[in-house]
């Protein structure tokens, strides 16, 4: 048996998998400080092995990670400084894996899922924040320093930059990033409320919503076209909450992408799709990190 764990800004889901079937799932509150954290992640492990033989613990966490370690993690910066490979092998003698959320996220699809037999495809997570997993000949395109994916960071607009003979360091420019077009920041921003709350409406058919996922649409629709101009995948996969509203944003999105697309091959075939796993799509390719 196997123990996958995805560590989110707001909850860890943790799973028991065997045989490519989930036999246990928890999730609790993502602890606010580092000594709950490792505490709270033991009892959930624990709870979850069940005196059962344990083969290995994946964790997917949502950041960078470089060989082994959690290097950055924006939203939950205290995990930057804690061990955690080496605190949980001492405490459970087992092998622990850890990786980045949306690259776990593409391997469960690739394993197990929409990419199953697919050699090329970007995965985009959309949700609080935006993320993304590159497949390329089939493998994950992780980069020399294991940062590759962080589309919500790509800069997508940066004409209000004002240029002097002794320019104000970067950070204090009003840069406009992918996560701020295409996250739940977008939504709050422009002072919508929250996708789930504007999904609920538009499911009431409110046309307020639906016009507001439409923008979202296009939104996503340039996203979109940047990242096949840039890899020509076979296949755009989306996952993460801000998805569920799909059926209010998709066609947008796809008339969008292909106004922009450059290769008249790659607008023809262009497709996007919606992962197969949900909110365990990460907790599930953490087990096959083992």
């Amino acid at each position: 048996m196997k123990i996958g764990i995805d560590i989110g800004v707001s909850k860890i889901l943790g799973i028991s998998f065997l045989k490519n079937k989930i036999l246990k799932e928890k999730t609790i509150t993502t602890p606010k400080t580092k000594r709950e954290f490792v505490n709270k992640l033991s009892f959930l492990i624990e709870d979850l092995t069940q005196k059962n033989f344990l083969e290995g613990i994946g964790i997917s966490v949502c950041g960078i990670v470089s060989q082994g370690k959690i290097v950055r993690v924006p939203n939950l910066c205290y995990l930057e400084k804690i061990p955690l490979k080496n605190l949980l092998q001492k405490r459970f003698k087992t092998k622990i894996k850890i990786e980045n959320d949306l690259n776990c996220f593409l391997i469960a699809e690739k394993k197990l899922g929409i990419l199953k037999n697919k050699k090329n495809a970007v995965l985009i997570g959309l949700g609080s924040g935006l993320g993304g997993a590159i497949l390329i000949e089939g493998k994950i395109y992780r980069g020399t320093y294991r940062g590759a994916g962080e589309i919500g960071h790509c800069i997508i607009n940066f004409s209000t930059l004002t240029f002097s003979r002794f320019p104000s360091p970067i950070s204090h420019y009003p840069l406009l990033t992918i996560e701020d077009l295409c996250s739940e920041k977008w939504f709050k921003k422009n002072k919508f409320g929250n996708s789930k709350e504007l999904f609920e409406k538009a499911k009431k058919k409110d046309r307020k919503s639906k016009r507001i996922f439409k923008e979202y649409g296009k939104n996503l629709g340039i996203v979109i076209a940047n990242l096949v101009n840039l890899f020509d995948p076979e296949l755009i996969l989306l996952c993460g909450g801000i998805s569920n509203a799909s059926q209010f944003f998709l066609k947008e999105a796809e008339l969008t992408a292909k106004k922009l697309i450059i290769s008249p091959i790659a607008k023809k075939n262009m497709k996007i799709s919606l992962a197969k796993f949900k909110e365990k799509g990460a907790a599930i390719g953490a087990t096959f990190l083992i």
